[in-house]
């Protein structure tokens, strides 16, 4: 499986006051980014490039904020099956919720960690004469699992801050689901760019 180097850019705009405030605050953002799929044989169907897309809602003091964060994705690519001269089209879509505690007790640095959760819909289909018997529908919903994130967030222009984060999403499936009786993870890492807001 190909290894991934998660880096999370994002881009915070704070608005009457910040991170950090001895108030009550609000976090709002709005993401999107590049997400890869734990199963060993997502790179080989699908392309590169899809786009993640989701949304942050947060509410904390001081430096803790509580968070949920929601995530959706899709990606299409091309049916594979050894040995047939076979034109196909695969479709994934997904999405994660997750809510936990973000902390900027360290500034600029904050980690993040989080009770996850995800769905899987996978679509496989062709239309090719004698092969439509194969077109079939995996469908996975409420597994259960953890993301964790790092990230530092610096000054960029009057009160715009950008901020670099690394994520992992961890959500596994039963090994009776997966490949050879193995367990597959449903998260992965991400690599997204986010506006945030605090108010």
């Amino acid at each position: 499986m190909r290894k991934y180097i998660i880096i999370t850019i994002t881009l915070v705009a704070v608005l009457q006051g910040g991170i950090g405030d001895a108030r009550i605050s609000l976090l709002l953002e709005a993401r999107g980014g590049l997400f890869r799929p734990g199963p060993e044989t997502f790179s080989q169907i699908y392309n590169d490039g899809e786009i993640l897309q989701g949304a942050t809602l947060g509410i904390g003091y001081k430096e803790a904020y509580i968070v949920a964060r929601y995530r959706a994705f899709e990606a299409t690519g091309q049916s594979l099956i050894n040995g047939a001269d076979l034109e196909g089209r695969a479709e994934w879509r997904q999405e994660i919720i997750s809510v936990g505690l973000r902390s900027y007790e360290s500034k600029p640095f904050y980690i993040e960690l989080a009770y996850a959760m995800g769905s899987v819909e996978e679509s496989i289909s062709t239309k090719q004469s004698g092969y439509t018997v194969l077109n079939a529908t995996f469908e996975t919903t409420n597994r259960q699992g953890i993301s964790a994130a790092v990230g530092i967030t610096l000054p960029l222009l009057l009160a715009i801050n950008l901020t670099a984060d690394a994520e992992f999403i961890y959500i596994p499936m039963n090994e009776s689901e997966g490949v050879n009786n193995e367990k597959v993870n449903l998260g992965g890492p991400v690599l997204s760019l986010a506006l945030t807001v605090v108010f």
